[in-house]
């Protein structure tokens, strides 16, 4: 198994009251394990804010990258540029320290435990990639998609009309409740006429 790249900050060596800033990259090839079916086009950039207290680390900044993967509508590859915001408290102390401390901090969110001299900020900079990215990408808002009968990208031919469409019509089970209806209703106006 690959171990992660880290992003250390050195509490050790920074100062109370004090904001830090970190700046760097991480390489596309790095971020492929990470992603589902998308395809990173650049490395993946991140600005990142450290605001040391005596036992809290607050934490935010922005990533940025391009990615690629296909429209949902048209299967045509399409890129999104991708910016994430990260934000996240560190609190010193395990999680099992005390339950007073979790009740003051219930209503928190991204708030994490921290134990010793140093914080690894590689899991929030690829939370932020990841939370950012689109559930469905789209080349066009406006993406007419392909038809669902025949596959024709209905963007590139707009008036097109599907053969197998019209035969799905006359052959679907709504078509056949359809004409069962209809004899139901003959049969029933057969027997009022007489």
């Amino acid at each position: 198994m690959k171990e992660n790249p880290k992003i250390i900050f050195h509490l050790s060596d920074s100062q109370n009251n004090q904001q830090y800033q970190l700046e760097g990259t991480i390489k596309k090839e790095v971020l492929v394990d990470f992603l589902d079916t998308e395809q990173p086009l650049t490395d993946l950039t991140y600005t990142i804010s450290v605001f040391k207290a005596k036992d809290e680390v607050f934490v935010n900044g922005t990533v940025e990258c391009q990615l690629e993967d296909l429209c949902y509508r048209c299967l045509k590859p399409t890129t999104e540029n991708i910016k994430g915001v990260i934000e996240a408290t560190y609190v010193y102390g395990n999680e099992n320290d005390t339950k007073d401390k979790e009740k003051e901090l219930e209503s928190l969110e991204n708030v994490i435990y921290y134990v010793g001299s140093e914080i690894d900020l590689f899991d929030r900079v690829i939370e932020a990639l990841i939370i950012s990215i689109p559930q469905r990408f789209l080349c066009d808002e406006n993406c007419k998609g392909l038809c669902p009968f025949c596959g024709e990208d209905l963007n590139e031919n707009p008036s097109h009309t599907c053969e197998l469409a019209e035969k799905f019509e006359e052959e679907s089970v709504f078509s056949k409740l359809s004409a069962l209806k209809d004899n139901l209703k003959d049969g029933q106006e057969n027997n009022h006429n007489r």
